[in-house]
């Protein structure tokens, strides 16, 4: 299995130092624990993969991802702590079945659109963008994704949240805003029914929405 392994990922030849997990046909773990054995890139076939629900490759030197090429079951993708600039454009529409993204501590300046019209299927439920370089244009381009619960864009570059697209985001339960150049919390947070957790700290703001009446807030 390790030759087939080889011939879906790019990378050094390494030390047998890593753990590689290859479960049940739809777990692929390709988590560095020694900084001697890093993955630079994956190839199309392997996010391609027809029978793969669950990538882990985070904390590698990963610096980009090939294009999806059709649609693809991928549920949950972690790549934190890698040398990302871009995300492929195609993502959120060809990976449909897409629940969990984790990109933080990477280089993204923008995310890719969640679909090709005004209409999304994103069924995104939780984001993780923190420790990017991403502004309130990124933050406008997550309106398609109405199913998220959890949206983490803490130490980022925002300076500013827009409130009509907060608005939309009414299933949102946790968010974290925390470490940008905020000045305000749009008061459309208040759309935000069930959110419980809002963390907001390290920013510029003078004027903090009204947020007490929500009924799930802690």
């Amino acid at each position: 299995w390790i030759c087939w392994l080889w011939s879906f990922c790019t990378s050094k030849f390494p030390p047998v130092s890593e753990v590689i997990k290859f479960t049940a046909g739809d777990v692929l773990s390709l988590f560095s624990a020694y900084s001697r054995f890093l993955f630079i890139s994956l190839s199309t076939r392997l996010l391609s993969s027809l029978s793969l629900r669950k990538l882990l490759a985070g904390n590698n030197r990963l610096q980009r991802l090939p294009d999806l090429l059709d649609h693809v079951p991928l549920e949950v993708l972690d790549l934190q702590h890698n040398k990302l600039g871009e995300l492929p454009e195609s993502l959120f529409y060809k990976a449909l079945n897409l629940k969990y993204l984790n990109v933080s501590a990477n280089a993204l300046e923008t995310i890719p659109p969640s679909s090709q019209s005004e209409e999304s299927l994103s069924t995104l439920q939780e984001l993780y963008l923190t420790g990017n370089k991403l502004n309130e244009n990124s933050a406008a381009l997550l309106v398609g994704h109405q199913n998220l619960r959890v949206l983490h864009m803490a130490y980022n570059q925002l300076l500013s949240f827009p409130a009509s697209k907060l608005s939309k985001l009414e299933l949102l339960e946790e968010l974290n805003l925390s470490g940008n150049k905020l000045k305000t919390i749009p008061s459309t947070v208040s759309s935000c029914k069930r959110l419980h957790t809002l963390i907001a700290h390290s920013n510029h703001i003078s004027v903090f929405p009204e947020i007490l009446n929500l009924p799930e807030i802690k």
